[in-house]
């Protein structure tokens, strides 16, 4: 049964957003405060903490969303099981240009967003492979994801790209080889 919000709601949501957006353009996250979003939002600062606990719940819910956005980009999740260094070649060339952007690192150091990443690709591979969730599956898939994160952030990808791929793929193939 799907769950209707009220259009103000989502309006109200979306306005904020986009303020809190246009504001992080500007300035760093740790100088914009709730009551300046809502005096440019033109709303009250009640009305801010209706749909926020704070602005850390506002920013990690635009990370989320944009992290889901990027994430819904990448096409190759259907090669995970098939072929997984086809998967993890495509995955590194896609997160070198679409996780590894200046707003997400700032953002990873605001707030933690890895758990976001992890979530969103795991029900993407789920959602394009014929693997049955788990607590042993989400298990394999968060160590295969922050795997891919540690070299992403460390920049170990430029000259060891091959090896990489090698190691990773090996790990999904080795993982889920009973399935």
């Amino acid at each position: 049964m799907e769950i209707k919000t009220d259009i103000r709601i989502i309006k109200t949501k979306r306005k904020i957003k986009e303020v809190f957006a246009e504001l992080l353009s500007k300035k760093e996250f740790k100088k914009i405060t709730v009551t300046e979003i809502a005096k440019t939002a033109e709303i009250n600062k009640g009305t801010f903490y209706l749909h926020y606990k704070d602005i850390y719940d506002l920013y990690a819910e635009v990370m989320k969303d944009d992290l889901s956005s990027r994430a819904d980009s990448f096409s190759g999740y259907g090669d995970f099981l098939e072929s997984p260094d086809l998967f993890v070649q495509n995955f590194l060339e896609f997160a070198k240009t679409n996780l590894l952007m200046p707003d997400l690192c700032t953002a990873i150091q605001e707030i933690s967003v890895t758990d976001i990443i992890a979530e969103l690709f795991r029900r993407k591979i789920y959602e394009n492979n014929n693997l049955p969730v788990t607590a042993e599956n989400n298990i394999r898939l968060d160590y295969i994801i922050f795997s891919f994160l540690f070299f992403l952030r460390n920049d170990n990808i430029s000259g060891n790209l091959k090896t990489i791929t090698q190691i990773l793929s090996s790990v999904i193939s080795s993982s889920f080889i009973h399935l």
